[in-house]
């Protein structure tokens, strides 16, 4: 339905010329990890309709503060990045209420500290995401992780179990199959015939 509405105003966009401002709300997101494409409420395929996105993020530090970070830019260059946020309070001076600029920062200054909970919290979605039958690379997209970090998690849980790398991650799914860190020097990926590179 959203695709199909977003699909209407792109026509109406290119027969009259106009340019459209679409506000959309986020689900409620981990204050700990900064704000990517799969924040955005809804479809992930809304997105590529989108030629620039920014969205306002709420610092963990100070519930006044806000701070807005360009997400996707189609035609131009990243300006306001994670490096170079601006960061906003909101005021009531002079009788209403208003984002008063406060200048720049990085969105790392502004995100919840990651606690043990957090990371326990991640581990166990990704390893419940690859029960599900996802791959490597659409876990990483959904949790924000790189595709090695993820591929390391899954690995690790499954050498628990008596399971290789190469049998608990099909070959071919990560874009860095790997040793793992301290549980060990790995040898060849057995039926994948290549070697495992350094995680």
């Amino acid at each position: 339905m959203a695709g199909l509405f977003m699909m209407k105003l792109i026509a109406l966009k290119k027969k009259h010329s106009l340019t459209l401002l679409i506000i959309s709300h986020t689900p409620k997101r981990n204050l700990s990890n900064p704000i990517t494409q799969n924040d955005l409420a809804g479809s992930k395929k809304l997105y590529n309709f989108f030629d620039n996105v920014f969205a306002i993020g709420q610092s963990a530090k100070d519930k006044r503060i806000k701070f807005v970070k360009q997400v996707k830019v189609r035609a131009s260059e990243y300006v306001y990045d994670s490096d170079n946020v601006i960061v906003y309070e909101i005021t009531s001076e002079d009788g209403y209420v208003h984002f008063l600029h406060r200048g720049y920062g990085k969105e790392s200054e502004h995100l919840k500290d990651k606690t043990e909970d957090d990371e326990y919290s991640t581990h166990s979605n990704i390893l419940a995401l690859h029960r599900e039958g996802k791959s490597v690379r659409e876990i990483a997209d959904l949790v924000d992780r790189s595709k090695t970090s993820v591929h390391r998690i899954i690995a690790r849980e499954k050498m628990k179990e008596g399971l290789s790398p190469a049998e608990a991650v099909p070959c071919g799914d990560v874009g860095q199959l790997g040793q793992v860190g301290q549980a060990g020097q790995l040898g060849q990926a057995g039926q994948c015939g290549e070697d495992f590179d350094a995680l």
